[in-house]
């Protein structure tokens, strides 16, 4: 039993891949942005995907006044919270 208890102890575990918002990586890996709008979004101040996330509905408004299209950018944001 105390084998066991030992071997178990010691046995490597397996932690899932990080995914886009787990850390502060660049918005570019969220599913659905591309480099045009990762230039627009750096632009306004929204570099990672935590930030994309994290979105205030402020600059929501101001990316979509800018020319975001909402639709793509409420995609790119549920896509960021779902990864995190």
């Amino acid at each position: 039993f105390v084998l066991v208890l030992q071997l178990y102890a010691t046995w490597p575990t397996f932690a899932a891949p990080p995914t886009a918002a787990d850390a502060d990586v660049d918005v570019s890996t969220v599913s659905g942005i591309g480099p045009r709008r990762t230039a627009q979004l750096h632009a306004a101040g929204v570099p990672t995907a935590r930030a994309l996330a994290r979105l205030t509905a402020e600059q929501e408004e101001s990316l979509v006044a800018a020319g975001f299209p909402r639709k793509t950018l409420r995609t790119a944001m549920q896509a960021a919270i779902e990864h995190h």
